[in-house]
């Protein structure tokens, strides 16, 4: 029990120092929520935006502005 607590800090640090940090995602699937976008950091973690379904299938530079138990949330960043 006491290691399953350890595992469970030691990602929950992760999924904190990944904030403010942008981010290359590649974006292949549609998420759970209403025009949320999800697909995986180069880090392996979760991280879902809201974006219109053109970006499926794109590289995007993503900036991570929260976490979730086990997932990362970010907002795109447009280019100029």
């Amino acid at each position: 029990m006491a290691i399953q607590f350890l595992l469970f800090l030691d990602c929950r640090v992760g999924l904190q120092q990944q904030i403010g940090k942008v981010q290359s995602v590649l974006f292949e699937k549609i998420g759970r929520e209403n025009g949320q976008m999800i697909d995986r950091t180069p880090h392996g973690y979760s991280l879902h935006a809201v974006a219109d379904v053109s970006v499926i299938g794109t590289l995007q530079q993503v900036e991570v502005v929260d976490h979730k138990r086990n997932s990362l949330g970010g907002k795109i960043i447009l280019d100029i």
